[in-house]
């Protein structure tokens, strides 16, 4: 046991995390009204891996995704930057959030859909897309807790080989988003 097995700990909140019901951030930092699943589809969560960087005894964990395909769009909208108001999303890429998400979507005729499916880019367009507070206070709490609960259980001779509490919980304050090119920079 070392930091790769606080990093899988925090990886599996991360992704526990992603699959609940979360209110998420406008695109003027105020919170949405609907709260869903961030990654319904779990393609998301399973493309994230957490990396342990350390520059002598300073460490630093980083989640990392993609830089390419469509995970890396997503992860770099809902982690990091968000989308600026300015540009819409064409309706087809809409189309499948739409069926997932938009209850009732699914009984309207093929017209009242891409309607719909105008509006919301439209919508997009004007306001943007907010983040994903994933590493807000509450989860940090809540992994934190459950972090002790899980290191209560350990045996003696487990416990020696993992770092303290306090630098368990330092560096969970202060977890990077990257992606994999440019985490390669640090490795």
């Amino acid at each position: 046991m070392s930091w790769n097995t606080i990093a899988s700990f925090i990886l599996e909140e991360v992704k526990e995390r992603l699959a609940q019901p979360q209110t998420r951030k406008d695109a003027l930092g105020g919170f949405k009204r609907t709260s869903y699943r961030l990654n319904d589809t779990g393609s998301l969560s399973d493309s994230l891996a957490m990396e342990v960087l350390q520059f002598g005894s300073d460490v630093q964990l980083a989640l990392t995704y993609p830089n390419v395909g469509e995970n890396d769009i997503k992860a770099k909208i809902y982690f990091e930057t968000g989308r600026r108001p300015g540009k819409g999303v064409n309706i087809e890429n809409l189309r499948g959030w739409a069926d997932r998400k938009l209850p009732g979507f699914a009984g309207l005729t093929p017209e009242e859909k891409t309607f719909r499916l105008i509006r919301i880019s439209m919508k997009i367009k004007q306001r943007g897309i907010g983040t994903y507070p994933v590493f807000d206070p509450s989860f940090i709490e809540d992994v934190r807790n459950k972090y002790q609960q899980w290191f209560i259980g350990l045996s003696d001779e487990e416990i020696e080989q993992l770092p303290g509490l306090q630098e368990v919980f330092n560096a969970l304050g202060n977890i990077k988003i990257f992606d994999q090119e440019t985490i390669e920079i640090f490795r």
